[in-house]
């Protein structure tokens, strides 16, 4: 997405970074939040289709962790955006 403004787009950022006061996650456990992301999209993947609530409640939960993990140093919201969508989509 910023590939063209700063040489460090679309990286896990390797600084740690805060908004208002407020420390996202560190990034020496980056790969334990990786992990704990992975099984929490391979849970919404197991819901079915038709079950709306459930998969409400699954794709705030994945929202709620990759927002507090912040893996970019910039463009995180627009990208998690586009990356919930796709998820949704998979249920559509």
């Amino acid at each position: 997405m910023f590939q063209d403004i700063y040489a460090w787009a679309g990286k896990k950022r390797i600084v740690e970074i805060s908004k208002d006061g407020k420390q996202f996650f560190p990034t020496s456990h980056f790969d334990n939040a990786f992990r704990y992301i992975d099984l929490l999209i391979a849970d919404f993947k197991k819901i079915p289709k038709d079950n709306k609530k459930m998969l409400s409640e699954k794709l705030t939960e994945i929202l709620d962790n990759v927002n507090y993990l912040h893996p970019f140093r910039e463009g995180n919201g627009r990208t998690q955006r586009e990356f919930l969508r796709l998820l949704a989509l998979e249920k559509t």
